[in-house]
């Protein structure tokens, strides 16, 4: 039992990580984005 729950923990916590990197990029390719538009205008 206590093992399944480590389990279940660690997949999630690397899930977590992945996600906040994903949005961490989502982020920084938008704020790149954005400034790129406001240099070019």
């Amino acid at each position: 039992m206590a093992t399944t729950v480590k389990t279940v923990v660690s997949v999630f916590i690397c899930n977590i990580r992945w996600i906040l990197i994903v949005i961490d990029l989502t982020y920084f390719a938008t704020s790149v984005t954005m400034l790129r538009l406001m240099w070019n205008s």
